[in-house]
């Protein structure tokens, strides 16, 4: 270059050519000097910027977030202070286990999970009978006394009752004893003795041939006094064959638990 007749070196710096990426807040300043116009300065986008996983379930409700370039409001719930379970049960790992509402929960020492009185009593299985008499707690009443002297064998079999714990009784109506058998070729007569205790009102008697009944009664028979001896008659057997005679006693809807057998064969 020529000035003033003399020959000058140019001072201007040259700038290379360049590809800046700039990211949300980032500045690129342009140098002084010479640009060949081939500079690029490109931003990142929002959603290169915003890469995320988090969805609106993952969010506090009233608060939002950028996900991948996308602006997403919170919808999880921010819980109470105090905040009712929504159950209360009982599995064989865990004597409770308490389910939760859904939401978020500060760590403020604040909240409080409340159970319903309902919830209580199913965790405490709190029933009527283990509440002492006259007195209710969590809204059960109670019948628990502890002047009750019964046992199981003074409760008939299938019913239950409490005298300080559960009881189910097992007793059942008594057998009669030293049943016997008079035959002749076709009738026979059962005779037994009734028990000395109840509980007993009479006997179901079964009279078979090869396993099939071919003659029944039921009934206290001649005679349904305490100890007394008591007898029935059955007729129109075949002759010279022999019976199974099945003596079972009952009292109202109790029954012994076995059958009291007797073989006979009838004569000629």
């Amino acid at each position: 270059m020529a000035l003033n007749g003399n020959i000058e070196t140019g001072k201007m710096p040259i700038n290379p050519d360049q590809n800046i990426m700039l990211i949300a807040g980032e500045q690129w300043v342009i140098g002084n000097g010479y640009h060949s116009g081939n500079t690029v300065v490109t931003a990142k986008t929002l959603a290169e910027q915003t890469a995320a996983t988090a969805v609106s379930d993952n969010v506090v409700a009233n608060y939002f977030g950028w996900v991948d370039g996308r602006r997403i409001y919170g919808n999880y719930i921010e819980r109470a202070e105090n905040t009712e379970c929504l159950s209360i049960e009982n599995n064989e790992t865990y004597d409770h286990i308490l389910t939760f509402p859904r939401g978020f929960y500060t760590n403020s020492n604040k909240n409080n999970i409340i159970a319903t009185t309902a919830q209580l009593v199913q965790m405490f299985g709190l029933t009527s009978n283990k509440v002492a008499d006259g007195k209710t707690q969590l809204g059960v009443s109670g019948t628990y006394t502890s002047d009750a002297t019964a046992i199981e064998s003074d409760l008939a079999y299938g019913y239950f009752g409490y005298a300080g714990d559960k009881i189910v009784g097992n007793l059942r109506a008594q057998q009669v004893v030293n049943a016997s058998c008079s035959v002749d070729s076709t009738s026979c007569i059962v005779s037994w003795d009734n028990p000395p205790i109840g509980p007993y009102q009479g006997v179901i008697i079964s009279v078979k041939l090869n396993g099939d009944e071919k003659a029944s009664y039921t009934g206290h028979g001649s005679n349904g006094t305490v100890n007394a001896r008591s007898f029935v008659s059955f007729t129109n057997l075949n002759s010279n064959t022999a019976y199974t005679i099945e003596i079972k006693s009952y009292a109202g809807d109790l029954t012994t638990d076995v059958y009291r057998t007797l073989t006979i064969t009838t004569t000629l």
